[in-house]
């Protein structure tokens, strides 16, 4: 009886599914700033929770000391962008401000109480 073989080493009895290459990178970044990154994790939420400042503020200033504290690489978020969903983001909020200042949102809204309202008991 020799020395067990790994799972990895069975491809007959186990289906064993490894990470794409598309995902390796962006797994964890950097362990150099994991403790500023922990420590920093609390006042954070706790601004968010708290609402002492608005959630975009407090993301987008947690990103900055992120970036500062040395947590994560600006060329390195540069790459696992989805610049397609910025874009597409970024067409859409144009699209609501204009639906919200014509009234269209509040039309859709009563709309679709009455046509869904009866359906819903009390």
């Amino acid at each position: 009886m020799g020395r067990p073989q790994p799972l990895s080493d069975d491809r007959q009895n186990f289906v064993l599914l490894t990470m794409p290459a598309e995902y390796a990178e962006r797994a964890a970044g950097p362990q150099n700033g994991h403790r500023f990154a922990v420590g920093f994790w609390w006042p954070w939420s706790r601004s968010m929770a708290s609402g002492v400042l608005p959630n975009a503020d407090a993301a987008l200033l947690a990103a900055l000391a992120m970036v500062a504290g040395g947590c994560v690489r600006l060329d390195r978020i540069y790459r696992v962008i989805s610049w397609t969903t910025v874009v597409v983001v970024a067409g859409m909020l144009p699209l609501a401000t204009a639906l919200s200042k014509t009234g269209a949102t509040t039309l859709m809204a009563h709309d679709l109480v009455k046509g869904v309202g009866s359906l819903v008991r009390s």
